[in-house]
């Protein structure tokens, strides 16, 4: 009670991370493997970084599912943020997962924080070029976490199509416009 269920194939990344061994049959899986052996080393032991990790996983995901939530729009407030908390918790898959050191957790995690930054990216027209740049290291992180990172392609369309709160227009409008001037 209260533990979580440790898998053969969570214990092989647990003991290829620590060993430092490459694996050609993992690639997919490295972020996860290396997040776990950071949190290990960190904690002095593996155990230690297991739990480390899971805390790390169940903290980030409460705190992006709020930033998310409550910067969405701008009439969003503190009870947006509470009740998208709620929900996400209320899932019995989701605090099952955190509850352990799961590939799919480091996945969700990666995912919400690239979500939550592209939602930055959507309303801070002072952003630019070094919040893509972290969301580009942020879609790697996630696919090489795992093969259903790919997912994160639907989002990248949006980046071309930029509306800021005080621009005179987004991007597809100036690009297309440009098109049809007259030399």
């Amino acid at each position: 009670k209260g533990g979580f269920v440790v898998g053969s194939d969570m214990l092989y990344y647990l003991d290829v991370g620590l060993r430092q061994v490459g694996d050609p049959f993992i690639t997919f899986r490295y972020t996860h493997v290396f997040a776990l052996r950071l949190a290990s080393v960190l904690m002095g032991s593996t155990l230690g970084g297991v739990r480390l990790f899971s805390g790390a996983v169940g903290g980030l995901t409460v705190l992006l599912t709020y930033f998310s939530a409550r910067f969405l729009t701008k009439e969003a407030k503190l009870p947006n943020g509470l009740i998208a908390i709620f929900l996400i918790m209320s899932v019995p898959l989701v605090v099952t997962l955190v509850l352990g050191p799961s590939v799919d957790t480091t996945l969700m995690v990666i995912v919400l924080a690239f979500v939550a930054l592209y939602i930055v990216y959507r309303h801070d027209a002072k952003s630019g070029r070094w919040l893509l740049g972290i969301l580009g290291v942020l879609f790697i992180m996630a696919i090489r976490t795992k093969e259903v990172g790919w997912a994160l392609v639907v989002i990248i369309p949006g980046f071309g199509t930029r509306p800021m709160r005080n621009s005179a227009g987004n991007c597809s409008e100036q690009t297309s416009g440009s098109f049809f001037l007259e030399p």
